[in-house]
């Protein structure tokens, strides 16, 4: 089969280049950078690397060459940074998804997954979990959130009026995490010049009580994937590891107390620190984390056979010990976070939640 996938140096792309390594596929890799270390899963047999910009709209052709006589397309690619740059996540998220859509329906490649969130649904109204038929139109003010429902109810229509000329496929993971990913999660949402081995001794957690999530490890996201492509299935799949965590099993993780902080006073602790620039997390990212819902992955499991082999406080202690230990990866969007690279990449550059690009 052969497969091309955008977002291949992400979080979720590097682990779906080790999940397809050694089953016979012809994988195209495209990232807007293309620098693989030694022994990336990337340098495999049968992977060709590919640069190109998703933002850049002069490159639509280009974008219609490479997914020209594939099988599959699995988009991947989002913006994430820089959040105080919403022109530039709109061209990223929604113009790159868009365009990623545009060169399927050209070229009439057969079958498109896209790598969408439980961010994308709307606000839960109780603790129940959710199946895939739960109101997908985002959480008000994250701007990921919008941007995921934009996409999908776009999908949607293109499905519509393709009918069975386009088959297409939507992965819902809960928080994604791997051990590799530790640098990238510091670079998201804590402070420059925090030292990393602190958060194994963080003292206090301050966090609402109510405050809970669903993890699900990047292995166990690329699995379904690779099972959706190999049987070809449509459709909304939620993806997320066995258990809840809240306020007290993040505090173990980080060997913290937790301490009670209000919602909205956390809020506007994370807003402040935006909007000066001390740290990158977009407040809306928080506003979204309290209000998904949890997710029930029956689904998942009965079409696909998927059963997850990390839990929920696995894939958060694996994260919690590679931000510990400046963990990345082979790729440029998971590089290793060293205090001094990152403040000679200040000084060049700027903070990366204000640069133009990441």
């Amino acid at each position: 089969m052969r497969v091309v996938v955008t977002g291949a140096s992400g979080i979720v792309g590097s682990a779906f280049l080790r999940a397809v390594d050694g089953r016979g596929h012809d994988i195209t890799a495209v990232c807007r950078r293309v620098r693989t270390a030694p022994g990336a899963p990337g340098r495999a047999e049968g992977v060709t690397w590919v640069a190109h910009d998703l933002a850049d709209r002069s490159g639509d052709r280009r974008l219609r060459e490479l997914v020209r006589g594939a099988d599959s397309v699995v988009h991947l690619a989002w913006g994430l940074q820089p959040m105080h740059n919403r022109g530039h996540l709109r061209r990223v998220d929604l113009g790159g998804s868009l365009a990623v859509v545009r060169a399927v329906q050209e070229e009439r490649v057969p079958h498109l997954l896209f790598g969408s969130s439980v961010g994308g649904y709307a606000p839960r109204t109780s603790d129940d979990p959710v199946g895939e038929d739960w109101p997908f139109t985002g959480v008000p003010g994250s701007v990921y959130s919008r941007h995921k429902a934009f996409v999908e109810r776009h999908l949607d229509q293109v499905e519509a009026e393709a009918g069975d000329a386009l088959v297409i496929a939507r992965t819902r993971p809960s928080l994604v995490g791997q051990r590799m990913a530790g640098s990238a999660m510091l670079r998201l949402g804590f402070p420059l010049l925090m030292p990393a081995p602190l958060f194994r001794h963080v003292g206090l957690l301050p966090l609402d009580r109510a405050f809970a999530l669903q993890f699900v490890h990047a292995d166990d996201v690329a699995d379904a994937i690779v099972r959706v492509l190999e049987s070809r299935a449509a459709g909304a799949f939620n993806l997320a590891a066995d258990g809840i965590l809240r306020q007290p099993d993040l505090a173990v993780a980080f060997g913290a107390r937790p301490l009670h902080l209000p919602k909205p006073l956390a809020l506007r602790l994370v807003g402040g620190l935006w909007q000066t620039g001390v740290a990158p997390l977009d407040p809306g990212w928080l506003e979204m984390a309290f209000r998904v819902p949890f997710m029930d992955t029956s689904r998942a499991r009965d079409v696909l056979g998927w059963r997850p082999r990390h839990t929920a406080r696995e894939v958060l202690d694996e994260v919690v010990g590679g931000m510990a230990g400046r963990a990345g990866g082979p790729y440029p969007p998971l590089r290793s976070r060293t205090t001094r690279d990152e403040l000679a990449h200040l000084v060049r550059h700027g903070p990366v939640w204000w640069r133009p690009e990441t």
